[in-house]
């Protein structure tokens, strides 16, 4: 809808819902949430006219559900929107994909070198289409996700905690609320390990769900504990830790491999992959099988 009629297309939608929906599609509805009864205007003309991709509908909040009629089952997909990854901005050359390495085949050695003041200054900036382009002092101004524990659905003595793990949906939204910036994250690498951490979240997490798989992160009661646990709909899954510097490749690998036999001598099946996320530098498959992957190399 075009954006110069706002108060009158608004006005339109009041009286008559399905006004607005006339025109060619498929058909974008903006703000949709300011009048709902779009969205029953537009699952009456679903059920009316079937058709898949006929109308999109965005929105900066979502409505209360008591605010239209139908849940919209059978006639709505909700799609997340989420920032974009490093390979999305550009910041990632896609020397290797994530489906390569959850399929667990051998790759070439490869060099994805990054100076840390721009992995750092990646990270200030985010994801965010407007911030590209910014200078990085301008960048930094909430979204948070819940990454569930992860269930292997296996009989053992192990006690594993099913709590939520919290983290932003982009790490630049943290350090705006701590009000730091390059200089800060340069002479305090421990801070800035766990917005890295995040950033490579945001990237895994997007790259799993186009494949339909989900994020998860394992901990249980002997301190055995791992960032990322990628599971896809059939049941396979990988395991991810994120380190970095490569001094802390060796004991993350370590974790890895005893999450695999611990839970694949109580049942669990193999793993698809293990695989080590860095930042920047030698990218390899390790002679122990576990992946090391600079996160400014992957791609979907």
């Amino acid at each position: 809808m075009d954006p110069a009629g706002n108060y009158s297309n608004k006005t339109k939608a009041e009286l008559n819902p399905s006004l607005i929906l006339d025109g060619k599609t498929p058909r974008l509805i903006d703000e949709w949430q300011e009048v709902p009864g779009i969205w029953d205007a537009v699952r009456f003309d679903v059920d009316k006219t079937p058709g898949f991709g006929k109308y999109i509908l965005t929105g900066s909040v979502t409505p209360p559900r008591e605010s239209y009629k139908h849940s919209g089952a059978g006639r709505f997909a909700i799609l997340r929107m989420r920032p974009m990854t490093l390979y999305e901005s550009g910041d990632s050359v896609g020397a290797v994909s994530f489906a390569q390495v959850f399929s667990g085949k051998n790759i070439k050695p490869f060099n994805a070198d990054i100076d840390l003041v721009r992995l750092i200054d990646i990270t200030i900036r985010g994801g965010w289409p407007q911030t590209l382009n910014l200078p990085i002092e301008k960048a930094g101004s909430v979204s948070v996700e819940y990454i569930p524990g992860w269930n292997p659905g296996i009989r053992s003595k192990t006690r594993i905690r099913m709590s939520n793990k919290i983290v932003f949906a982009d790490p630049s939204l943290a350090i705006a609320v701590l009000g730091i910036g390059r200089k800060h994250l340069l002479e305090d690498l421990n801070t800035y390990g766990f917005m890295f951490e995040n950033l490579c979240l945001r990237d895994i997490c997007a790259y799993a769900e186009f494949y339909g798989g989900s994020l998860y992160h394992y901990r249980d009661n002997s301190n055995l504990e791992v960032d990322a646990i990628i599971e896809m709909k059939d049941g396979t899954w990988g395991a991810f830790e994120i380190k970095l510097g490569e001094n802390q490749i060796e004991a993350a690998a370590c974790s890895l491999i005893r999450l695999r036999n611990k839970l694949v001598s109580n049942g669990a099946r193999e793993p698809s992959c293990l695989a080590v996320i860095t930042g920047g530098g030698f990218g390899r498959k390790r002679m122990d099988g576990v992946f090391v992957i600079p996160i400014n190399a992957l791609k979907p």
